[in-house]
This record gives structure tokens, C-alpha cells and sequence, in this order.
């Protein structure tokens, strides 16, 4: 009888202190790691880019001897069309996002306000013209043949919320693989990428403009920033619909995500 009574005082002294409390939290923990892979495996959320509130803005600037007689521009974009699949965990998300060659816009006054200190003057409409003529012609986008510029993305690195995403910028014929660095928010229902990344004409085979031997000319290097917002879809067509655009990601091809096409 002494016996036992010894050994459940022991038994309760055992659990009481604080080595049994740890061990039983490291028995939760451990049912928990055993069940997190089955929860890791869950469906991802697809999501429409929400072109009310994304843009894409690109700073170009005047260089050469006689720079002063140019004007650094800023090309904008917020028509952004486009389907997001976030996986989980987050590394194998998928990304397509399109903008139309003509909806691009040139040294809008709220955007080159927006831009900073370095676009501080409106721009005279004629210079506006010209660029946009230039942009949209055979050196550049050619718009007539190529009405699209489109990046797809399929992997993503680093560390949550800073992360850095493996893209491929398809313009003209080209596909020209760049790395993105964003910071992503997610919230229930919606998923925000902003940033800025340095791209250079020649990594994308474009032409730049060029006067008086070189002594006006546009700089090689150029700055885009970015604000991607996406909503979540709740349909089953919508989901499928953005299933579908995805494709172009997954197969490597030159299909467009058309609404019309749908």
C-alpha cells in the first residue's frame, strides 16, 4: 500500500512540473508537424489582377552631351490584365500579367509628379507625340506587330514578405528572363506586389533613340516600379477562366489571355 501511494505521489509530482508540461507540448507539436504536410497540399487560390488599382510606371532618361535639351519620361500603364494562382506554400505561385502596347501613356502631369524630383516640368505635347511615336514604332514595341507585352512567372524565392520572382518579360518576338524583386501583402481576399527593378534597353533588344551622333540619346538604363493588385475569385468559371489563361505559363507558349477568347 505504501508503495503504491509512493508511486502516485511521484506520479503527480511528475506532472506537475514544469519537464512534463514541456513534454506534453512537444507531443502537440510533434501531432501537429505529423498533419502540417497534408495541410501544406491545399488548393491554391486563383486571382484576377484588379486594374483599378495596379500600375506599372517606367522611367526613361534623357542622356549624352546635350541631355539638357531632353526630357527624362515616364511611360505608365493601368490597364494591367491578368490571372495569379498563390500556391502553398507560396514558392510555386504562378503569375500572368499583359498590358497593351497602345494603352501605354507618356508624361501624364499627376505621373510624372508621382516620379519625383529628376521629372519636374510638363512636357510639351509635341515632344509627347514624338516619343509615343517613337515607342510604338519598329525600334521599340512595334505595336502593329506586336500589340502585347506580357510576363509570366513561375517561381518565387526568398523570404516572406521580401521575396524575389523568376519571370520571363515576353516583348516583340522575345522572351528575356529577368528577376523581380517585390514585396508581397496578403490579406484574405486580396494579394499586393509593389517594387522597382533597373532594366536596360539592350537586355531587351530594344533600340534606343538617338540624335546628333549620340550627343542627345536616350540612357541605356531605365527603372520600372510597380503596384499589382489582385482580388480573389470566387466562381467556378472565374476559376477556370484563370486556370486556363495560366496555361501560357505552364506550356511555354505564345497564347494570349483574351477575355475576348473566352
Amino acid at each position: 500500500m505504501e508503495a503504491r501511494m509512493n508511486n502516485n505521489m511521484h506520479a503527480h509530482t511528475l506532472r506537475t512540473l514544469p519537464g512534463w508540461r514541456l513534454a506534453r507540448t512537444l507531443m502537440v507539436c510533434a501531432c501537429l508537424l505529423a498533419v502540417w504536410p497534408r495541410s501544406a497540399n491545399t488548393a491554391p487560390a486563383m486571382y484576377s489582377i484588379d486594374n483599378a488599382n495596379s500600375w506599372v510606371r517606367v522611367l526613361v532618361y534623357s542622356g549624352g552631351l546635350l541631355s539638357r535639351l531632353g526630357h527624362n519620361h515616364v511611360i505608365s500603364h493601368r490597364n494591367i490584365r491578368g490571372c495569379l494562382r498563390m500556391e502553398t506554400p507560396i514558392y510555386r505561385s504562378q503569375l500572368l500579367a499583359e498590358l497593351a502596347v497602345n494603352e501605354f501613356t507618356i508624361d501624364e502631369h499627376a505621373e510624372r509628379i508621382a516620379a519625383g524630383g529628376e521629372f519636374p516640368d510638363t512636357v510639351p505635347d509635341k515632344d509627347i507625340a514624338a516619343t509615343r511615336e517613337n515607342m510604338l514604332g519598329p525600334a521599340l514595341l512595334d505595336a502593329k506587330q506586336h500589340p502585347q507585352v506580357r510576363l509570366t512567372a513561375a517561381a518565387v524565392s526568398g523570404t516572406f514578405p521580401h521575396v524575389q520572382m523568376a519571370a520571363t518579360l515576353h516583348i516583340q518576338d522575345r522572351q528575356v528572363p529577368i528577376t523581380v524583386p517585390l514585396t508581397l501583402q496578403l490579406e484574405a481576399n486580396s494579394v499586393i506586389a509593389s517594387g522597382s527593378l533597373a532594366l536596360d534597353h539592350e537586355q531587351l533588344g530594344l533600340r534606343r533613340f538617338s540624335a546628333a551622333l549620340g550627343a542627345l540619346r536616350v540612357r541605356n538604363l531605365m527603372e520600372m516600379q510597380f503596384h499589382i493588385a489582385s482580388q480573389r475569385l470566387g466562381t467556378a468559371q472565374e476559376i477556370s477562366d484563370c486556370q486556363r489563361a495560366l496555361a501560357v505559363v505552364d506550356n511555354d507558349n505564345a497564347a494570349v489571355f483574351d477575355p475576348a477568347t473566352k
